[in-house]
């Protein structure tokens, strides 16, 4: 029997063959431009990925405007899509707009909201399922997120910066408490949750958050042991994005921005972003 990982991998090769648009989209990912901006303990790479427009200018609705239904629901799928069940309540989709080499969206089979309460566990669940990955959640107002139908998403984590400068980062973690622990860096500052105890973490997560603030999540799972990064947002997204002509930026940051890959989709913003305007817009969206 496959296991969920070489499932998984075995989608992307069927959609890659029978879905024109995920394999247009995947092929270009080859072209996409990046470029490096070095701190002292990690790096952000800047992406130009022009496909990702849709998602950086997402208005997100407020609770009482959301629809009836979404294009995360099944029957709103395009023909082409396929997924994989994963348990009775979730199904694991090809993104067909990636900016991974292997990009997941893991949707609810029902039509709920996003919110975090009674879902941290399946989070937990994918990432242990899915050990080449790292699972993420983008809060409703917390950057590249469809407010109206719960979702995770997932990356090869070795893509995603803050895996790879994890145990750079990792000397300058402070405990707060048993398996809770808190990074601040140049950019940001997050919190860190580790076990090797599902339930355990779990509690600890309820504990801090008996409400949903505005927060990114990013976990993966290694080694027997789980390890997940929260972070706590100010707000949705910086006054660069709403500026006009020369001073806007359209970067509206999620959690693959919270873990250091940032998305431009517009060729000048790739161009002309600095450290220095990742400083601040980190600063106007990011709990320090």
């Amino acid at each position: 029997m496959l296991s969920m990982q070489n499932k998984i991998l075995k989608l992307f090769e069927d959609q890659l063959i029978l879905w024109p648009l995920a394999k247009e989209n995947y092929k270009s990912l080859s072209r996409v431009k990046t470029r490096e901006i070095a701190f002292d303990d990690f790096e952000v790479i800047i992406q130009f990925n022009p496909e990702r427009v849709r998602s950086v200018a997402a208005t997100p609705k407020m609770s009482e405007d959301l629809p009836k239904s979404c294009f995360l629901c099944k029957g709103n799928l395009p023909e082409e899509q396929q997924g994989i069940p994963f348990g009775e309540d979730f199904t694991i989709l090809c993104n067909p707009f990636p900016v991974f080499s292997k990009h997941l969206t893991i949707a609810s089979n029902k039509h709920i909201p996003q919110l975090i309460k009674n879902n941290f566990e399946t989070l937990l669940q994918l990432a242990q399922n899915l050990p080449d990955f790292a699972v993420f959640y983008n809060g409703p107002q917390c950057g590249a997120s469809a407010p109206e139908h719960l979702h995770f998403q997932a990356g090869l984590k070795t893509e995603i910066p803050l895996y790879n400068d994890f145990i750079f980062l990792k000397k300058n973690m402070k405990s707060i408490d048993n398996n809770l622990f808190k990074i601040n860096d140049e950019l940001r500052t997050f919190f860190v949750l580790e076990s090797d105890d599902l339930m355990k973490l779990s509690d600890i997560f309820y504990q801090r958050y008996p409400r949903e603030p505005l927060l990114n999540i990013l976990v993966w799972y290694e080694n027997d042991r789980w390890t997940c990064c929260v972070f706590e947002r100010k707000q949705h997204r910086p006054k660069q994005y709403f500026a006009e002509g020369e001073s806007q930026i359209l970067v509206s940051p999620a959690t693959v921005e919270m873990a250091g890959l940032i998305i431009t989709p517009r060729l000048t913003d790739f161009e002309k972003i600095t450290k220095a305007d990742l400083i601040d817009i980190f600063g106007q969206v990011v709990v320090m």
